[in-house]
């Protein structure tokens, strides 16, 4: 029977080539675009998976809740580590990681490299964590001061082929002996390092390493299993404000009013989806997009499964004498129903060998666009071969039944006397025809809308006024105790305009610190910490020449001047953000303190007022920012080129960095490229959604065009007869034309109320975003037309010019 079924299929399909292509092809796109994101999806949810204790691992967060405002900090203090493992017996290890605040540069003779990826660890970390490793032993790697791990990619740049364990590497503060190697970390994890520090060395000069303090450590531990989890989070849900140094005895509480401490035990599988708290370790992504993909893809294939139930019903007047003949025969309704329904599966299989090569052509350019390192590993990929036998089972199920099923109430007499369809159930099957091509139209039009609306929001983004200057900015570097003398040298070179030291730069974190205004001493708002009036602003360290280097805007007061010679010492700038947000009036000449990591905290005034900048990305409004100078915590040398000739205008800056900083290695990145990569995922989703959006135009307009092509074939004698009756080639197209563009603009329609929600949902990720414009609505509406129509007309033309003797002699 099967032998038979490949047969006549393979018959039909050379039989019948536009409308097989049309099928296999639409099917194969709709197949292929589904693997895709099926890969992406899947890499998506396998962060931190590979642990083998990843569903008992979590991570340590610090979340509360005040006059309802809520915070919620990836990291916590060093003093919940030792905490949770002395007092619950349910974590049976936990670590604590610092990653460094600076590029740190190692040298080992000749060879040096500043690493921006090193972090110091407790001893308990490969207790906690599964990274694979190539030394024995892992829990010995960090238990002494001056130890070092490498990742394999690290001990070959330093070491080459040589047997790094035992051997030293230096910095400019201390020696480390290498002590263990371990296998690169895999590109789906939350976080990733080049270098592991043993934490005991950092206890030898840090106090507050296992104390309460700044929250500067990311702390994780593992549980025994699942019901250890939920006891310890019952526990901590009673001890939380004890654990936390709060004083909750019976008869007192030193809790201040509307204050509530969160328990935040964060899975690490959560953590690349779900965790956007303040002080990530990286970017991590974003389930809305994960689930944005996948109703692409269902979309897609569904619009390719619709092509297949459309034209194979439209051309079941083809197949009448087919069905009509078998049932004469002798064949019942479950032969032929097995008939149609076998081809559809054969079908779909030949579709999916296609859409595998597809995907194999087209994986290198989806990896570029998603930023991944996806790979089609069929028989490495179980989950993978299970999903794709799922969708040749569903694909194939949905594509046949509906025609199955129509072609099998076909009345042998009727067909055989009439030579069309049978009478019963054609009108129910023109209507559910009609139902398909508005439902994949609509769907078409659905991702018009949303690629035309990310598009103009990534436009919105690029040309928003930031209130700084980001081109020909370039970032090297901060020479480290040679800043004045390396600034000097830069201004010698004609090409730089300004050049300023800097903690940060736009579109990097810019840190919470504490700082105290003696006029917000007694006032409540949400950046007060205490009754004497410190404040948790956000605190950007740069010297005199910010202001020319970004080009800032100073709207009161002044800014940083060299001819002050207190300003180094005592000159504070606030933001307009700040004024509003702490209700300030005539804030310059306002005493401040500067007092984050100070014994005796750095005193002075308010000096002058800058123009909103965004120092962040428009996900979020301009937070208040205090600047001021204070070169313990700058890390970048930012210069501003004035050139024509950026690659001469960068020879010659690197030239004086030879000649003058020879401890650090020559870098350097453009402020606009980093600045832009906090947009590359919306970036990377609109390049991908806009060509998801072409296939599924491309998609439907196949399944139009055959259609098309049927309608017309089907009424060649009616077309005949219209032009001897003197109708012009405009009245026939117009006739044969207006029933799919009906159809068209009622799945606009109907489009436009799910798109207008999803957007707005979008968008709401921004804190500065297009608005939602009728247009956008108009437009697409009038591109999907445009293109049916442009499809039909193809189509509806050749049977328009047809010679009508011809026709009528059909027959």
């Amino acid at each position: 029977m099967i032998k038979n079924f490949i047969k006549i299929t393979i018959r039909n399909i050379l039989k019948h080539k536009a409308y097989s292509f049309i099928n296999i092809f639409g099917l194969a796109i709709g197949i292929a675009t589904c693997i895709l994101i099926f890969l992406y999806v899947q890499d998506e949810l396998s962060y931190d998976r590979f642990h083998r204790n990843a569903e008992n691992i979590f991570r340590w967060e610090t979340a509360w809740e005040e006059n309802g405002e809520t915070g919620h900090w990836a990291a916590s203090t060093g003093g919940w580590i030792p905490r949770l493992l002395e007092n619950y017996p349910e974590i049976i290890a936990g670590a604590k990681i610092n990653k460094s605040y600076f590029p740190v540069t190692f040298r080992r003779g000749e060879i040096q490299f500043t690493e921006k990826n090193v972090y110091s660890a407790d001893a308990g970390f490969f207790d906690v964590f599964d990274f694979e490793t190539i030394t024995p032993n892992p829990q010995s790697f960090l238990t002494d001061p001056g130890t070092i791990v490498l990742t394999e990619s690290a001990a070959r740049k330093y070491f080459g082929d040589e047997n790094p364990i035992g051997k030293t590497m230096d910095t400019d503060r201390q020696q480390y002996t290498v002590t263990g190697i371990i296998k690169d970390v895999p590109a789906n994890s939350h976080f990733h390092f080049e270098m592991l520090l043993s934490m005991e060395t950092l206890r030898t000069i840090r106090p507050d390493v296992d104390q309460d303090g700044p929250l500067a450590w990311h702390s994780y531990f593992r549980v025994r299993d699942a019901n250890a989890a939920v006891q310890l989070k019952q526990k901590l849900q009673t001890d939380i404000y004890k654990m936390s140094g709060f004083n909750v005895s019976a008869d007192s509480s030193d809790v201040p009013e509307g204050f509530k401490m969160v328990v935040a035990m964060n899975p690490i599988t959560d953590i690349h989806l779900y965790g956007h708290a303040e002080k990530e370790l990286e970017a991590n992504s974003d389930i809305k997009y994960v689930n944005m993909f996948a109703i692409i893809a269902i979309f897609i294939l569904l619009i390719a499964c619709i092509n297949y139930m459309n034209l194979a019903t439209a051309k079941s007047s083809k197949r009448a004498r087919e069905v009509g003949i078998r049932k004469t025969l002798g064949s019942n309704k479950k032969r032929i129903f097995n008939q149609f329904m076998g081809e559809s599966f054969i079908l779909c299989f030949i579709a999916l060998i296609l859409a595998l090569v597809i995907v194999e052509l087209f994986l290198p350019e989806f990896n570029a666009l998603s930023g991944k390192e996806l790979n089609l590993n069929l028989f490495g990929n179980n989950i993978l071969m299970i999903s794709l036998l799922a969708i040749l089972l569903i694909v194939g199920f949905l594509s046949g039944s509906y025609p199955a099923i129509f072609m099998t109430r076909f009345k042998p007499v009727t067909i055989l006397n009439s030579n069309t369809s049978s009478s019963s159930g054609s009108k129910g099957a023109l209507i559910f025809r009609r139902i398909l091509v508005v439902t994949q139209f609509a769907i078409s039009i659905l991702l018009i809308i949303g690629a035309i609306t990310v598009y103009k929001q990534l436009i919105y983004i690029q040309n928003k006024s930031l209130g700084f200057d980001k081109e020909q900015v370039i970032v090297l570097p901060r020479p480290r105790g040679k800043e004045d003398v390396f600034k000097a040298e830069l201004y010698k070179l004609p090409d730089v305009v300004a050049a300023s030291v800097t903690s940060t730069i736009p579109g990097e974190r810019v840190p919470y610190l504490t700082t105290r205004m003696p006029s917000m001493a007694g006032k409540q708002n949400n950046y007060i910490m205490s009754e004497e009036g410190h404040l948790a602003l956000r605190v950007w360290g740069a010297d005199e020449d910010i202001e020319e280097t970004l080009g800032l805007s100073i709207i009161e007061g002044r800014g940083f001047d060299q001819e002050y010679t207190t300003d180094r010492d005592h000159a504070f700038i606030l933001n307009e953000a700040a004024v509003k947000a702490l209700n300030l009036e005539n804030p310059v000449g306002q005493d401040f303190f500067y007092e984050y990591n100070l014994e005796v905290p750095k005193e002075g005034k308010i000096i002058g007022i800058v123009k909103d900048f965004h120092y962040a990305s428009l996900h979020s409004e301009v937070e208040p920012l205090v600047m001021h100078y204070f070169p313990l915590y700058d890390m970048h040398l930012c210069v501003r080129l004035n050139s024509d000739n950026i690659k001469k205008s960068i020879q010659q800056i690197k030239n004086a960095w030879e000649e003058n900083i020879l401890e650090i290695p020559f870098e350097l990145k453009f402020l606009d490229e980093s600045y832009d990569n906090l947009y590359k995922a919306e970036m990377n989703m609109g390049k991908i959604i806009s060509y998801f959006t072409f296939l599924a135009i491309t998609i439907a307009c196949l399944g139009l065009f055959g259609l098309a092509s049927f309608v017309a074939e089907q009424r060649t004698k009616e077309i005949a007869i219209r032009k001897i009756l003197g109708a012009s080639i405009f009245k026939i197209l117009g006739y044969l034309s207006r029933e799919f563009v009906i159809l068209v603009i009622i799945a606009t329609l109907i489009a436009w109320i799910p798109a207008y929600f999803f957007l707005t949902n979008w968008l709401q990720n921004f804190a500065y975003h297009v608005n939602i414009s009728f247009l956008i609505f108009l437009i697409s509406g009038i591109s999907a037309v445009s293109i049916a129509l442009i499809t039909v007309i193809f189509q509806a033309y050749k049977a328009a010019i047809a010679n009508p003797v011809d026709a009528l002699k059909y027959e």
